[in-house]
This record gives structure tokens, C-alpha cells and sequence, in this order.
């Protein structure tokens, strides 16, 4: 559970009806990745994204993707982040690259494809990214850094501040776009985005 109001991640045992945090101090925020998720410091989680024992998230206020591996109980970054400055919740940009020199801006997204394939919202550049998490590498995949509200493929295509992703049935990634008050479409064979028709009786 992202607890973006105390900068914690929580977890919750269905079985025995428990919610407890799982990684954040929880009395302040920052960019800390500490031998103990306790002690790790994190700054507005927002959006989750688990496979195979690892759990990714983005951490909206570092501008940062970390993981929890929940079997070794660490915390590391994927994107984003200062290399020279790694405690700083000021370090954001909008770059393609690996490690620190992929950049994003307050992300508030993501979406599990497959091991290979994260969808990551840069919420304030307006674009969807796409990271590799075996090679902690970003590509742009779909929009601009112009906010808009344009249908199209690839870079054509706009949106104004994505947010909450999922990854649907029928492969398209589902994207809300908040100030578009939107849902979009992304085909993530052709890039191809359009706007979802929604009919009310």
C-alpha cells in the first residue's frame, strides 16, 4: 500500500486481517536506501508495481522508481535521483538513460507489462516512459513535454499530467489523464494513443 501522507509503504496479510509498514521511518521524508527498510526514507510513494518477489515504486517527491526485493528485505533505486547528491528530494529532469541519468518529474504511475517492461507516468513532463528494470534503463515511449490533449502515435500523441496506469487484458496500457479528465488508450506495439469513449444510460 503507497502511503504517500507519512512517506511509508505498508503491506497488509489478507489472512489475518494486519496492515503494518513494510519500508519508510515514517516520521520524515527523504531519499535514503538503508540496510533496513525501516530505516530507509522515502518521500510520497504513489504508485506500486510487483513481480516475481520484487516490488517497484514510485516515489512522486524524489522524482525517483526504487524496489523493495522482499526477499533480501533491501531497498534500491531503478531511475532518477542525484549521483553526486543521493539525498536530495530536488533532483528531477526529463533525460532517457541509465540509473541517475534517467530523469522524471513527480511520477505517479506505473504498470507491470512483464519482467522486462515497467510503464512509468512522468506526471509533470507529460509523458509515459519505458523502463527495463534488469538494466535500471528508460526510454521515452509515448507524449511530449508540452501538455495537451492530442491523439496520435508515439511523440504525436499528448497528455496533460498522467497519472494511475494498468496494464488491461487485452495488452493496451490504460492510462488516466488527469487534467484531461480522461482515460487513454496506448497500444504499446504501435504507440498508437487514443482517448476512451465512455457512454453513460
Amino acid at each position: 500500500i503507497a502511503m504517500p501522507g507519512t512517506h511509508q509503504v505498508w503491506s497488509h496479510d489478507i489472512a489475518q486481517g494486519l496492515t503494518f509498514p513494510l519500508a519508510g521511518v515514517g516520521t520524515r521524508e527523504g531519499n535514503l536506501n538503508a540496510p533496513r527498510l525501516d530505516a530507509a526514507l522515502l518521500s510520497q510513494p504513489s504508485a506500486l508495481a510487483y513481480t516475481a518477489g520484487v516490488l517497484y515504486f514510485a516515489d512522486s517527491g524524489t522524482s525517483t522508481v526504487r524496489k523493495i526485493d522482499l526477499r533480501s528485505k533491501s531497498i534500491s533505486a531503478v531511475i532518477g535521483g542525484d549521483k553526486l547528491l543521493p539525498y536530495t528530494l530536488y533532483s528531477f529532469g526529463d533525460s532517457e538513460g541509465t540509473s541517475y541519468r534517467g530523469q522524471v518529474q513527480n511520477p505517479q504511475g506505473l504498470a507491470l507489462a512483464d519482467p522486462s517492461t515497467l510503464y512509468v507516468a512522468d506526471t509533470y513532463n507529460h509523458r509515459i516512459k519505458l523502463i527495463d528494470p534488469r538494466a535500471n534503463d528508460m526510454v521515452n515511449f509515448v507524449g511530449t513535454r508540452s501538455p495537451g490533449f492530442v491523439d496520435g502515435v508515439g511523440k504525436e500523441a499528448q497528455f496533460n499530467e498522467p497519472c494511475g496506469m494498468a496494464v488491461g487484458g487485452d495488452g493496451r496500457l490504460y492510462v488516466a489523464d488527469r487534467n484531461n479528465h480522461a482515460i487513454r488508450l496506448v497500444d504499446c506495439t504501435t504507440k498508437s494513443v487514443s482517448t476512451l469513449r465512455l457512454t453513460f444510460d
